[in-house]
Order: structure tokens, then sequence, then C-alpha cells
């Protein structure tokens, strides 16, 4: 048979045989409210029977499990980077980064090159075993007339020979470099107040040929020289 709790109206099954022929009193399980119960099939008019000695045994209240709710997985812990220093400047992709090294290699071979081309005199004046470099590449070196030579102790001097004034200069032809050099030819040019070249002749040095720190004398006559005039020496190819 089944009871229900006139209180919170909880439904039980119970046995009969529990209740007996003359009732008993009962407790809900769930609220705890106690009631007499008649013994099934019995008049609900009839008299109230005594209470039994013994109460039946409560039935247990209906357990509802619970829904189990998951606990929230932890997250998972995080793992902190070592922190880097920001780059002072940013690299340049390495494809850039080639391209500008060769693109810089070019212009300073470029340079060097034309260096090389356009200042080959001064190379051989100061390496004279490199003119053999440049003619081996068809780039003969002729070194400036005269480089390499310098006049000093130039001195002129009037002289009266058979009844005649004329006018004796000389010299020293001196070698200032480090390679041989020769003596090329010189040329004597007098001109008057004005600047106007009055009389030009040539002349050579004692020695055609000066190893490096030599030197060679040179002198040389001319008449009709004027009266307020100057000198200028100078070196020319030969003819």
């Amino acid at each position: 048979m089944h009871l229900t709790c006139p209180s919170c109206d909880t439904t039980f099954a119970v046995d009969p045989n529990q209740i007996g022929a003359a009732g008993r009193r009962v407790r809900c399980g769930n609220c705890g409210h106690d009631w007499f119960q008649e013994a099934p099939g019995a008049d609900s008019t009839a008299e109230e029977a005594p209470p039994p000695e013994a109460p039946a045994p409560e039935a247990p209240a209906p357990e509802v499990p619970a829904p189990e709710v998951p606990a929230p997985a932890a997250a998972p812990a995080r793992r902190e980077r070592p922190r880097r220093p920001p780059p002072r400047h940013k690299p340049a992709p390495r494809g850039r980064g080639v391209m500008f090294g060769w693109l810089l290699l070019l212009i300073v071979a470029l340079g060097l090159a034309a260096g090389a081309y356009f200042g080959r005199e001064r190379i051989v004046s100061a390496f004279p075993a490199a003119a053999e470099l440049y003619e081996m590449i068809g780039l003969a070196v002729i070194p400036p007339l005269g480089e390499g030579l310098e006049f000093r102790e130039v001195k002129t001097a009037r002289r009266t020979v058979d009844g005649e004034s004329v006018v004796v200069v000389k010299g020293l032809v001196v070698n200032v470099s480090n390679a041989p050099r020769a003596v090329p030819r010189m040329r004597a040019s007098l001109m008057d107040s004005a600047g106007k070249t009055v009389e030009q002749w040539t002349f050579d040095a004692a020695q055609t040929n000066l190893p490096p720190g030599a030197e060679t004398r040179f002198e040389t006559t001319t008449g009709n020289v004027p009266k307020n005039g100057n000198l200028s020496i100078d070196f020319v190819a030969a003819r």
C-alpha cells in the first residue's frame, strides 16, 4: 500500500502488514509529521484506535540524487617567456643586406680602379716598379717631363767675352725622387720688362741620367741680353 503525508504530500510504499488490522501511528520520514494511519479498508469514521506500543518504522524519504556538477578545470599555468631587450635597430632582411654588401663592394672596386687609372702617373712616380704592371695591361705610363727633378742654385752673371757682353747661367739639376730619372734637354728664355720673350735657346746638363738623390751641373751662355729682363729655365722635349 501507499501512504501520503498530509503535511508535505510525500508518498511512501508501506507493507500493509506493518499497519495491521487496527491501524497504527506513523511518521513522515521527509518532514517529521506524524499521524494515525488506519488499517487498509477501514472506515474513515471509525473510532481512532489506541496508538500501538511500538511505532512503525519510518519510511526513509526517497533520495533524489543531485546532478553532478563537474568541478571547473584548473587553468593551465601560464609559462612566462624570458624577456629580451628590444633591438636598437631593426635588422634588414637577409636578401637586402647581401645585395647592399655586393653593391658597396662594387662601388669600392670601381673607386679603386678609377684611382689607379687616373692617378697612374703619381703611382708610377712613387713606385716605379708599377710601370711594368701598367704596360702589361696596355697602359704605358709616361711620366710628365722633368718629373722628380728640381732646379737648384740657379745663378746668372754678366761677362765680357771678346768685347761682347754675355750672360752666363749655371745651376744644378737634382733627382728628388726614389727612382732613376732621365734629365731632359733644358730651355732658357729671356724676357724683357714687358714680359715679351726676346730670346730662347736649349742646352743639356752634364749628365743625362741621375740615380735617386743625385745631382748634375749645367752652364750656358747667351748674348743680346736686355738691360732689364727676366730669365726662366724649364725642361723641353728633345727634337
